[in-house]
């Protein structure tokens, strides 16, 4: 395994491990807040996308690259909806974007 691969792996873990993290105390902090709840899920994407890198990165054949790069997209698909989600609540906007915050989703 080269070097670079490696630091690549840490990183990609170390974000993802610090964004489960922020995501676990942002949410139990107050978990009926609404933008603390599309926040927890927004850093949560983001952590799925990292986490699942590291297997996509390991992968020795095609077939199994292919699966891990599915399962990472999963989650990454829905960071640019959650962040405009996130977005709009935290201006007070959300009623004003409510019909495109669904659409997106």
């Amino acid at each position: 395994m080269n070097i670079h691969v490696l630091y690549f792996m840490i990183s990609y873990m170390a974000t993802g491990l610090i964004l489960l993290a922020i995501a676990a105390i942002v949410y139990l902090k107050d978990r009926d807040n609404k933008l603390n709840i599309i926040f927890s899920l927004y850093t949560f994407a983001i952590a799925w996308g990292s986490l699942f890198s590291v297997p996509l990165i390991l992968a020795n054949n095609l077939k199994s690259a292919l699966l891990w790069d599915r399962i990472c997209l999963m989650g990454t698909v829905f960071i640019p909806t959650m962040f405009f989600h996130f977005i709009a609540i935290y201006l007070k906007l959300e009623e004003k974007y409510k019909f495109f915050i669904k659409i997106f989703y």
